[in-house]
């Protein structure tokens, strides 16, 4: 894995706060895909809490979408590309 933060992860990264990739620079090499990848996580939990105009319902089931995505992940050793894939990857 790279230990580098990659312009589409900071891409991912950058649609809220753009000081977080910046700062990635200030972690050691070993720990960048790690932290940009908790992040990401992070950013996609909260997005789905309060971000947007997701109705009660809706936030419910993208919850339930990602936990689905997170039992998939966990059972299998296929590489999903997802969030809880490259989480479970990182460390």
């Amino acid at each position: 894995m790279s230990q580098y933060l990659t312009l589409r992860k900071a891409k991912v990264t950058k649609k809220h706060y753009e000081n977080f990739p910046v700062a990635t620079l200030l972690f050691p090499k070993a720990h960048r895909d790690a932290a940009t990848i908790l992040y990401s996580f992070a950013r996609n939990a909260d997005d789905i809490a309060d971000e947007g105009n997701l109705t009660k319902i809706e936030r419910k089931e993208a919850t339930k979408r990602n936990r689905d995505q997170y039992k998939l992940d966990k059972a299998s050793k296929k590489n999903s590309g997802s969030i809880f894939y490259r989480l479970r990857e990182s460390y």
